[in-house]
């Protein structure tokens, strides 16, 4: 069985509006390595049908690391 393992931020971006999560500027540039990617549920679902098209039948996703406060 086909397996799929994402880090759901550095996936798709399907809902721009919640790119800027923490109110900061810079939290969606793409040069940065720190920040975010913008990768959501949305862009997931939207892209479902292009990954069953590939035979995947599992989407895994994959936890960060926690920092540890």
């Amino acid at each position: 069985m086909p397996f799929y393992t994402i880090m759901l931020d550095r996936f798709v971006n399907g809902n721009p509006s919640n790119d800027d999560a923490n109110g900061t500027q810079f939290e969606f540039d793409h040069t940065q390595t720190q920040l975010r990617y913008g990768g959501d549920i949305q862009g997931l679902m939207d892209s479902l049908d292009y990954l069953q098209g590939m035979g995947i039948k599992v989407v895994v996703q994959e936890m960060g690391a926690r920092a540890s406060s």
